[in-house]
């Protein structure tokens, strides 16, 4: 393993200076990008408006055609959003110079009303819920007021910290300057998602460039064919491991530069290890399944899109305890001085490490149609076909699909926030995603001669036990209580595959399909009518 790891290294003193300068530019760039953006913070909104005169802050820029125009003690507006927005923006920045002054003036006396944010951790707990109690609790959660509750704190409450929104106060009293953990009501803003999204990037983009030049040499030794020579040397998986060691080296090493310019600890590498695996082992299955250069581009842009909408988007809601099935969002609780225990860690990044195994282990049965033109969808279903053989590795092989599927999911459900109507495009979406991983391996056990329906059960069930584990795992809802009705949507869903397998393997896809997207919406009716 380590001679083809050294064998990787030599090959690279074949690029060109200009290549490999250009790479070494271009990654020391991403880094100092990276660090700076996280160091200044996000200024996206640096200079959007315009007004006729200079305006101390950052938003503001001097022009010709200005979004409003400031004359004798009155301000003029366009008319259109943006100037209205201008206007906003230019009100708040009065105030915040008038709270300026005040505070000079009268110091802690110009603030007869201040506010210090307690933050209080809360935890999530369904004990006791059962299946016939969602529908009641959905409904009381509806009609609940939303009058203002009192709230009483119990002594010796543990883990309570005090934070700011946004920085400290300097208040002034005569000479004396004060610093205060206070805040005005109109201070009071939540925090910058933006802020935490730019911050967790910094880690993980230097990643990719790592994965692209992998990628490339992985589509290289398979058109060039010297995996086969490689294969005759050394067993495959030393191969296809000791191929991406020198690369997962310089991901750590990246990312502890990272860590170290940003003053954050060297331990939260063990919430990016999983993370760079993955990137590996999914590399090198892409590399596999594509037929060109191109096609592995275009594979490994779409995969990257859902793989960063799958890490980044829970990181954004860390309240939510399903939010915590991320990595990244760890990572960030982690730099943040949360606490987070190990079943947390294990759930989180066990998915990770699952997948990466698999998709090796797809990559070293994938040799015999390596140079096959098919196009990656037929390829996925022939690889299938040679290794689902028995009943077991259909349950087994159901089962081990939840991961992948639960990353093309947080893929769908982010269309929500851009189009209209979105849940019924995302409820068709979830529907197919789910019934292609179970159906594709039902089809491949009827490939090599298993009983369909039988297969079909197995399916199912490794479907659905995997599904409910890893949900249960954050929300913590009494589990056999909930089974019987999924159960039988997914068997049905299932059996209606095989019963229309018949007339192909798409038309029986679109039969299972269309049944569970109309169960989605129906569950979904119910408890939101």
């Amino acid at each position: 393993m380590l001679r083809i790891a050294l064998l990787e290294l030599r090959a690279k003193r074949n690029w060109s200076k200009r290549f490999a300068v250009s790479l070494a530019l271009l990654s020391v760039f991403a880094i100092i990008v990276s660090v700076h953006s996280v160091l200044s913070g996000v200024k996206i909104d640096s200079g959007i408006y315009s007004a006729n005169i200079n305006i101390e802050d950052p938003k503001f820029v001097k022009s010709g055609n200005p979004d409003i125009t400031i004359y004798n003690g009155k301000i003029v507006v366009k008319g259109d959003l943006k100037s209205l927005s201008a206007y906003d923006e230019f009100r708040n920045y009065l105030r915040r110079v008038y709270d300026e002054w005040v505070s000079e003036r009268y110091g802690s006396s110009a603030f007869p009303v201040l506010i210090r944010i307690v933050r209080i951790p809360t935890k999530v707990e369904f004990g006791g819920v059962t299946a016939g109690k969602l529908k009641v609790i959905s409904k009381i959660v509806k009609k609940e007021e939303k009058a203002p509750k009192e709230i009483k704190q119990k002594e010796g409450r543990r883990g309570i910290s005090f934070e700011l929104i946004r920085g400290e106060k300097e208040l002034k009293a005569g000479n004396i300057k004060v610093k205060s953990n206070f805040l005005t009501p109109d201070e009071l803003k939540p925090p910058s998602l933006l802020g935490k999204l730019i911050y967790a990037f910094s880690f993980v983009i230097p990643m990719y460039f790592v994965i692209q030049v992998y990628s490339s040499s992985a589509i290289e030794d398979k058109i060039k064919g010297r995996f086969e020579l490689l294969f005759v040397a050394e067993d495959e998986w030393k191969v296809i491991v000791g191929k991406m060691l020198p690369y997962i080296v310089l991901s750590v090493i990246l990312t502890f530069a990272i860590m170290i310019a940003l003053g954050k600890s060297l331990e939260g590498i063990v919430f990016l290890i999983p993370v760079i695996l993955f990137l590996m082992a999914l590399s090198t299955f892409t590399a596999m399944i594509s037929r060109s250069y191109k096609e592995m581009t275009f594979l490994t842009i779409m995969i990257s899109i859902f793989i960063t909408t799958y890490l980044f988007i829970p990181a954004v809601f860390t309240a939510i305890p399903m939010s915590r099935i991320s990595p990244i969002t760890l990572l960030l609780i982690f730099f943040e001085g949360g606490s987070i225990n190990i079943k947390e860690y294990i759930i989180s990044t066990l998915q990770f490490y699952l997948m990466s195994l698999v998709l090796i282990y797809l990559s070293l049965n994938s040799f015999e149609i390596v140079h096959s033109q098919a196009n990656p969808i037929e390829k996925i279903v022939e690889i299938s076909t040679g290794v689902v053989k028995s009943y077991s590795a259909v349950f087994l092989a159901s089962l081990l699909s939840i991961p992948f599927v639960f990353v093309i999911e947080f893929f769908t459900l982010s269309i929500i926030f851009a189009i209209k109507f979105a849940f019924v495009i995302v409820i068709l979406l979830i529907a197919v995603t789910e019934e292609f991983f179970k159906s594709l391996f039902v089809y491949s056990a009827f490939k090599n001669g298993l009983n369909p329906y039988v297969s079909a059960f197995l399916s199912a069930i490794g479907f659905l036990i995997g599904e409910k584990i890893v949900l249960f795992s954050f929300v913590p809802i009494k589990f056999v209580e909930l089974i019987p009705v999924p159960l039988m949507a997914h068997l049905i869903a299932s059996l209606l595959f095989v019963a229309t397998l018949r007339f192909g393997f798409r038309k029986a896809l679109l039969a299972s399909s269309s049944f569970h997207a109309l169960y989605d919406g129906v569950i979904l009716w119910s408890l939101l009518r």
